[in-house]
């Protein structure tokens, strides 16, 4: 299996793909899409698309079950940035020299500065191998 950085290179490569909401399994994608790519292994889930609350609190379950919460210092090159945007879990994931791979709904997979993400309450994990 390739190394993390070079699966997050990979990804970064993808630059311009589309927002896809479901999986072919209907298990949720949306912004899990760079999540779900630099870690395969890892389980999907299925969300209930109305209840906004229940998914943020949801996914910050999944995401310490699978990985470790971690300091915003310690950050490194495939860890994931889990934000709070306007309510909905918004997820990004680390690539280097403060770029965060990520897609919006309605949008294409981007990378952009940090200092997006600082502007919501923002939580930061590991992943487990």
């Amino acid at each position: 299996m390739r190394s993390i950085e070079e699966r997050v290179e990979q990804l970064a490569s993808q630059v311009g793909r589309k927002f896809v909401l479901l999986n072919e399994d209907e298990t949720y994608q949306g912004c899990f899409y760079p999540l779900q790519f630099v870690y395969p292994d890892k389980p999907r889930f299925c969300v209930d698309l109305c209840n906004i609350e229940q998914n943020y609190i949801f996914g910050l379950q999944k995401l310490a079950e699978n990985g470790r919460e971690i300091a915003k210092d310690e950050l490194r090159t495939g860890d994931i940035l889990a934000a709070r945007l306007k309510g909905h879990l918004h997820i990004g994931l680390y690539w280097k020299d403060e770029k965060v791979i990520h897609l919006f709904e309605r949008s294409t997979l981007c990378i952009t500065r940090m200092k997006l993400f600082d502007r919501f309450e923002t939580r930061y994990y590991r992943m487990e191998e």
